[in-house]
């Protein structure tokens, strides 16, 4: 209060961290600012990686992703398509909400392990404090986003029929996530990339072995010229 306080330098958000680990030593991938720019490195924990050097500038990395947008998209006129015939079946189906929430609390359990077991690896000393940090942030979101769906499919267990809102509602996602992707800024672009992505290797500048959460690997495995059937699926 008497202006001798120093002002704290600002902490930038880097939307990529936490989704990447180096290609070659194992240990997470970070990022820093140079010049009005963003670039991600490895972090080099072992002292003896040579990624380390090999800085990639964020525009290049969302390069590397665009493909993977591309994976998960569908047009929009077979969403409404696929929409018509999926209310036409839940007139059919009273067992579709009921079986989605037995799933989701299957993936909750399972996160829920995984979390507790990462954990036990870092007080054993299995593996690195960053390589923990990243992990565990991951395991948050992923926990965090299954409960806030848990918890909507459990509010409308007796109207089914949210259930298939929802289901258009990610397909709409997915397809508009790219272009959202593009022009969002840095929190939404992490909301995005966590929402979607899970580990990916970053070596030699180039990302490798992405993958997608659930339900989106489904959606990207799903040929787009599929039978209508198939798609409805």
């Amino acid at each position: 209060m008497d202006g001798s306080a120093k002002p704290r330098k600002q902490k930038h958000l880097f939307p990529l961290t936490g989704l990447f680990t180096c290609g070659v030593c194992g240990y997470a991938v970070t990022a820093e600012k140079q010049k009005g720019y963003t670039y991600y490195h490895c972090t080099n924990g072992k002292g003896i990686c040579d990624q380390k050097k090999l800085f990639i500038r964020e525009e290049k990395l969302d390069e590397q992703l665009a493909p993977i947008f591309d994976d998960v998209a569908f047009d929009e006129e077979l969403i409404e398509m696929m929409y018509q015939a999926a209310l036409e079946q839940m007139e059919h189906d009273d067992q579709f909400n009921t079986a989605a929430i037995e799933k989701l609390e299957k993936e909750l359990a399972a996160i829920k392990l995984k979390d507790n077991r990462l954990l036990d690896a870092f007080l054993a000393e299995n593996i690195e404090k960053d390589i923990y940090d990243a992990k565990q942030a991951e395991i948050k979101h992923e926990r965090i986003a299954l409960e806030k769906q848990l918890a909507g499919m459990r509010q409308n267990h007796q109207n089914p029929y949210a259930t298939i809102e929802r289901a258009k509602e990610l397909f709409l996602f997915s397809n508009r996530a790219k272009s959202e992707y593009a022009n969002a800024v840095p929190e939404r672009k992490q909301e995005i990339a966590y929402e979607l992505l899970s580990n990916a290797l970053l070596k030699d500048r180039k990302m490798a072995q992405p993958q997608l959460k659930s339900p989106y690997d489904m959606l990207a495995r799903t040929p787009k010229n599929a039978d209508f059937a198939i798609m409805c699926g």
